[in-house]
């Protein structure tokens, strides 16, 4: 008789939100997202302005950021704002900004839950409408959690 392989344990999943104490592990997150992206076509990562930014997510009542942890490491985030939708005070929006998965971590369903929480706390924050940029063009995925294309977004670089 062989003995039994024991399965590995799952993993410990945390989807929460940020603290400030995650933003220096969170920077290089931030970083591999601004190459993968192609914003350096655009601009250098400045390491203080992002801290700067991810920490008035987490302070400002407006801000979203929130984490995946798995087994106790930092392997995602994903960020949004509530505004005030331009066309009518009265309205409040919500508009994902950005999302980072570290790439061993992808395809685990975790931009799903990332982005159920961000619906649920714009909803909590009276939003009526939420939009996102993607930078990959996958209608089909977008579409399975309820968005339909309106726009395309173009970059050019005004640096001459």
């Amino acid at each position: 008789m062989s003995p039994r392989r024991k399965k590995p344990p799952k993993p410990v999943v945390v989807y929460r939100d940020a603290k400030l104490e995650d933003v220096l592990t969170l920077l290089p997150l931030g970083e591999a997202s601004f190459y993968e992206t192609g914003y350096d076509k655009f601009s250098t990562f400045d390491k203080t302005s992002a801290v700067k930014s991810l920490e008035l997510l987490i302070r400002e009542k407006n801000g979203m950021l929130f984490v995946v942890e798995v087994d106790g490491e930092l392997v995602g985030m994903a960020a949004a704002i509530v505004y005030p939708f331009y066309w009518n005070e009265h309205v409040r929006t919500c508009q994902h900004l950005f999302w980072y998965l570290l790439p061993k971590q992808r395809g685990k369903g975790h931009p799903k839950k990332l982005m159920r929480k961000m619906e649920d706390r714009a909803h909590f924050r009276d939003c009526i409408m939420m939009s996102m940029m993607s930078i990959d063009y996958n209608p089909l995925k977008y579409r399975s959690r309820g968005f339909v294309p309106k726009e395309h977004i173009y970059m050019k670089n005004l640096t001459y």
